[in-house]
């Protein structure tokens, strides 16, 4: 794949590779950063135009974009988006940061130009919607909040791994302890001593093989079991839940204004979707089916497809995301799939 790669050293970047793809391409060329760690703690995000200035776009730097989270928390991969690819000539990004505190601080790098070759042209329309996403302001505080719990990921990462050479380190003593124990056991008084001593150190590190190896299995589950759990409130939070030893990360969200429409549309009618994967269907028919094709919940007149739910007795519509977690909201989801489903529930809920 195409790549090209970017140092980011304060607002001063470095590229190397400065060929953005080809006029009407779409999602071939990886962009890698490297930030520098004065950019630590903001919320990073990158903004692209087309040849023109037109068409922007911009791309959230999540977690689910680090290259290797046990090495590093500085280093993203991003897909170069089809906006900026429209028209030949030189597209145009810059890196936005935003970091909350008792001022607000924002940064920015210089302008990044990047080649775009002539092609087909034409073949996406400069009028086409965005993305749908979440709303901007919303994201990008709960981005915030998750970055700041990074920290404590790699350092779990990386004590998983220490842990794991610590064991195979403990593991190999074993052995150089026991023979020194039966060469000394043949010796007089003295070599009897240091037979004891050999054994007891055998012992030891044996002790110490099982204790590292158990650390390391702690430090693995810690990560691997890693939860996201949310709730309706007036105010945004995210709050780092330990629980037996697992993270939950546990987010409070109000309902924002309504997005663009995103992968998942509503279709509105008494005939069910032909896609029912990728549509929820609000059914208008006077007598609702007990159950619509997405598994949703019903009340009079209208069925509630995959994301919402109605207690049959209040006739209260809320938030359900069982769907889209696997049926088990404590099973590890990424951050990136939250983002998706809140922001295609909000819209819906603005939507009825």
């Amino acid at each position: 794949m195409r790549s090209v790669k970017i140092e980011v050293v304060d607002e001063v970047v470095r590229i190397n590779g400065g060929i953005a793809g080809i006029a009407g391409e779409a999602n071939v060329t990886e962009m890698t950063l490297r930030f520098s760690e004065s950019w630590n703690g903001f919320t990073k995000k990158v903004i692209f135009t087309d040849a023109r200035g037109q068409n922007g776009v911009s791309i959230v730097l999540t977690a689910a974009d680090l290259l290797d989270l046990s090495s590093s928390i500085n280093e993203y991969s991003i897909l170069i988006p089809p906006e900026a690819l429209i028209y030949s000539g030189k597209c145009l990004a810059i890196v936005y940061g935003i970091r909350e505190g008792e001022k607000v601080s924002v940064m920015e790098t210089e302008h990044i130009l990047l080649d775009v070759l002539p092609g087909i042209g034409g073949a996406l329309s400069p009028d086409a919607g965005a993305s749908a996403d979440p709303t901007p302001s919303q994201l990008e505080q709960i981005q915030a909040q998750i970055d700041s719990v990074l920290s404590d990921m790699s350092r779990y990462a990386s004590e998983a791994s220490d842990a794991a050479d610590r064991a195979e380190n403990a593991a190999a003593s074993i052995d150089v302890s026991t023979d020194a124990a039966e060469r000394a056991s043949a010796s007089a008084s003295e070599s009897a001593r240091t037979a004891t001593s050999a054994e007891q150190k055998a012992y030891e590190s044996e002790k110490a093989a099982e204790n590292a190896a158990k650390r390391a299995e702690d430090a693995r589950n810690a990560i691997s079991e890693l939860t996201v759990s949310a709730e309706e409130s007036d105010e945004i939070n995210v709050e780092r839940q330990d629980k037996d030893g697992n993270i939950n990360l546990h987010f409070s969200l109000p309902r924002g204004p309504q997005g663009l429409p995103g992968s998942r549309g509503v279709h509105v009618g008494p005939e069910a979707p032909t896609d029912p994967d990728t549509v929820i269907w609000l059914d208008t028919d006077e007598e609702a089916p007990s159950e619509s094709p997405d598994s949703g919940s019903s009340a009079p007149g209208y069925t509630i497809g995959g994301g919402l739910t109605v207690d049959e007795s209040t006739n209260k519509l809320s938030v359900d995301m069982v769907d889209y977690a696997e049926e088990n909201l404590q099973k590890p989801i990424t951050s990136a799939g939250v983002f998706k489903e809140i922001g295609n529930i909000n819209a819906l809920l603005e939507t009825i």
